[in-house]
């Protein structure tokens, strides 16, 4: 799913070794890759003509219908495809991808900021985080859902079911093997942690280090960024949904979801 660390995995491993084809994509479901280049596309005509539009590239989702004709096919005998995924606090994960995505929902944040309306921008940016990610009016956007990615993508696709056994949370990584892909799953909180020994035991790389791109504090919409944290209390409701999740309870201690609680109460 997106905003989960992936550009930094996908740009290191290209980094290390020449003898993998990389495929950086978010979606492999069909109908998931209909509805969101649709969105692209309707972004597109909106924004037609303005800076706005040559940005509008989604190369995941061309790149992601490619390969869900690819993966459909039968694979030779003993080939198999090479998965690499991330688990992420899924309240942060929700926070970032809204950043990443806001203008396919017409919020234009650089002229807003231009303009000295920041302070409307930071309200309009919590009014549609409230409508889409907690009330789950989630045809605002087409966004992956944290708590239903595995099983819409990874189990759909690949017949891997990541709940069927225990997560190592201390090591911060696990493989699943299946009949036509090897999965490694990695949490984003470990990453830094746990990267060499993953690599080397999934790709038989050795990581030297991973390239940080496409990271908030680096990005032109920084401050709106912190101001937003600073500003937006999660409902306790939609804490609970998240973090008594299936998903939560699998990849996180309890201790740990305490924190993640008290980062977005306070």
């Amino acid at each position: 799913m997106g905003k989960v660390g992936s550009t930094a995995v996908a740009e290191s491993i290209e980094s290390a070794s020449a003898d993998y084809t990389i495929y950086h994509l978010h979606w492999l479901v069909p109908e998931k890759l209909r509805l969101d280049e649709e969105q692209f596309k309707s972004a597109v005509w909106k924004y037609r003509g303005t800076a706005l539009e040559r940005r509008l590239r989604p190369q995941y989702i061309w790149q992601g219908q490619y390969l869900s004709n690819r993966v459909r096919q039968l694979q030779p005998s003993g080939s198999k495809w090479k998965v690499i995924t991330l688990i992420r606090d899924p309240v942060a994960r929700n926070v970032s991808s809204l950043f990443q995505n806001m203008g396919l929902v017409g919020i234009d944040y650089r002229s807003q900021i231009r303009s000295g309306r920041e302070e409307d921008l930071v309200a309009d940016l919590a009014e549609l985080f409230r409508k889409h990610y907690v009330d789950g009016q989630r045809a605002v956007l087409v966004d992956s859902d944290p708590l239903t990615w595995f099983d819409e993508e990874l189990k759909t696709v690949f017949n891997i079911d990541v709940f069927q056994s225990d997560f190592p949370i201390r090591q911060g990584f696990d493989i699943y093997d299946a009949a036509v892909a090897e999965v490694l799953l990695i949490r984003l909180e470990d990453l830094d942690a746990c990267v060499a020994t993953a690599f080397e035991r999934f790709l038989g790389l050795e990581a030297t280090g991973l390239q940080r791109h496409n990271v908030a504090a680096d990005k032109d919409y920084a401050s709106l960024y912190r101001r937003f944290l600073d500003m937006f209390v999660m409902p306790d409701a939609y804490l609970d949904r998240m973090y008594n999740s299936k998903v939560s309870r699998h990849f996180y201690t309890e201790e740990e979801l305490a924190r993640f609680r008290a980062r977005w109460r306070r």
